[in-house]
């Protein structure tokens, strides 16, 4: 993998996407621009550590690894324009940067209060600039006004009132932190902080600030007026995607983008962290955006690992965008396969398929009784949309047996190409001991093979539900081998956890254990004169 990657944003999302891209081989061009002067680091600690001295900033920035040494750093410089048709961005020092793949992880900025009264004395907490100067205008602040609730305000009020101001939280809710934690827990989180001193204003809103050129108090909607030498606003963030405007993307709430981070409606383009906003399960698979910490790795490896398969070839050096792979797919159909339609069932289906199989778009002549399908069904009905580009269909050699598959409609067999399953040696067996895992690759195809009482089975590292790296979550048994190099780890029963949203897959079946049901893409197995064969 070898075109130009931009990277647009130097934040944690960003350098995690960037970390991703190298390790996954790519020595081509990397550019990342941040509109910071400071290279890439940790925000939690800016409402807490951070606030009650200067030591702590210098363990805020994160470790630069040293496949990353290469890369071009364009900090203090944002973005400010775009044309994805063109593959330029705009920065604010006026220079035009190309890219043959992006990543867009701009991350959010804080949402501020349009209230008649003075600025001077009013800040936010995003960057680690707004960290030092709040900072230093806590330390001669006699008192302290926290407008918001959440999970910054208390954090701020929290470190306020140990530095010995005299703190009062300002919200609509009934109690902090409400609307993620509930009633009962906010009410215990504003016992713990009215015993270290903060005083709430609960069900009360800021209408203007008063003061002589600077804050001096805040005017609440009941009439009462609260000192404070220093007000921090603690309302919400919204996504910094304007840059983008004008590309027909949907900005409504950040970036829209699929199950594997790509960007609808754009090409060769991944977004991460805070801005992007992707299918969930939690929100029973609607879009949103996850300003949670935790989850920046895990999508930032995901956006990585699409943006490969977007950009490069398995040769490396040729730049396919998707809509060629789509022409090259259609015009590798054999002679005499024609598109059918057969059904709301195949399309549901096709879609579902699709979803697991990034990389193959599902034909139409999908059986149209077939609702629940196996990887080799899938990779089946995939050959005359994928050809030998494949990676399922390229590593098949004998046709399926008429019992085994059920009756589809469209071009027969013959006319399809199509080979079935080959077998793969993959270790010793004595290397693959019941309760034992080793990840392997089959040309594109990351797999791994687990030893379930005896039973040897693969599973797709791909999480139908999200498409997380599925096979990459460790069981909770003990580690067999610490060596990160040997990618082998206990595996203590016959339940697969999904290491982003928790889904529990049954081995050897791949089944779900709660509704809705999915069913993880799994290979049969088996030892067979003194090794592990799986086939695929």
């Amino acid at each position: 993998m070898s075109g130009t990657i931009l990277v647009v944003g130097a934040s944690m999302a960003g350098l995690r996407v960037a970390e991703r891209i190298r390790g996954l081989g790519h020595s081509g061009p990397m550019t990342v621009i941040g509109d910071e002067p400071c290279m890439p680091y940790n925000r939690p600690p800016l409402s807490k550590e951070a606030l009650r001295g200067e030591e702590y900033d210098e363990r805020l920035p994160f470790p630069i690894r040293p496949a990353l040494n290469d890369v071009q750093w364009r900090l203090s410089t944002a973005a400010v324009s775009a044309d994805l048709d063109e593959r330029r961005v705009v920065t604010s020092a006026g220079d035009e940067l190309s890219y043959d793949g992006m990543v867009i992880a701009t991350g959010l900025r804080p949402r501020r209060l349009d209230l008649p009264g003075p600025q001077a004395g009013r800040h936010v907490v995003r960057s680690m600039a707004d960290a030092q100067a709040l900072r230093d205008a806590l330390r001669n602040a006699p008192s302290v006004a926290v407008v918001g609730a959440s999970f910054i305000g208390c954090e701020v009020a929290a470190v306020a009132v140990t530095l010995g101001c005299q703190v009062t939280v300002v919200a609509p809710e009934r109690e902090p932190m409400e609307r993620v934690l509930g009633t009962e827990l906010g009410a215990q989180v504003r016992r713990r902080h009215h015993e270290a001193g903060v005083t709430f204003r609960m069900q009360e809103v800021p209408v203007a600030f008063e003061g002589d050129g600077a804050v001096e108090a805040v005017l609440l909607s009941s009439g009462e007026r609260v000192p404070a030498a220093v007000v921090v606003e603690a309302v919400g963030s919204m996504p910094n995607a304007e840059w983008l405007g004008g590309n027909g993307l949907d900005l409504s709430d950040g970036v829209l983008c699929d199950a594997r981070m790509r960007v609808e409606g754009a090409e060769c383009v991944v977004a991460a962290g805070d801005v992007a906003r992707f299918p969930h399960r939690w929100s029973t698979g609607r879009a949103v955006r996850v300003e949670h910490w935790n989850t920046v790795g895990d999508i930032a490896r995901v956006a990585g690992d699409s943006l490969r398969h977007l950009v490069t070839d398995d040769l490396g050096d040729i730049r396919l965008t998707r809509e060629r792979r789509r022409r090259q797919r259609r015009s590798s159909r054999p002679s005499g396969a024609t598109s059918t339609t057969c059904g709301s069932t195949a399309s549901a289906t096709r879609q579902r398929a699709s979803a697991t199989y990034g990389c193959c778009p599902m034909p139409t002549w999908l059986p149209s009784t077939d609702t629940t399908w196996t990887a080799s069904s899938v990779a089946w009905s995939a050959w005359a949309d994928c050809g030998a580009s494949c990676p399922i269909v390229r590593a098949c050699s004998a046709p399926p047996s008429a019992t085994t598959w059920p009756t589809i409609t469209g071009p027969a067999a013959s006319e399809r190409g199509w080979s079935m399953a080959t077998p793969h040696v993959i270790c010793p067996a004595e290397e693959l001991q019941p309760g034992m895992r080793k990840l392997v690759r089959i040309g594109r195809l990351e797999l791994g093979v687990y030893n379930v009482k005896g039973q040897i089975v693969a599973v797709r590292n791909l999480c139908p539900h999200a498409g997380a790296p599925l096979c990459h979550s460790r069981a909770t048994g003990t580690v067999v081998s610490p060596a990160p190099t040997q990618r082998e780890w206990a595996y203590d029963g016959e339940i697969l956890k999904c290491p982003w949203h928790g889904w529990e897959f049954k081995l050897p079946s791949g089944e779900t254990l709660v509704e809705p049901k999915y069913k993880v893409v799994t290979f049969p197995g088996r030892i067979e004169n003194g090794d592990v064969v799986v086939d695929v």
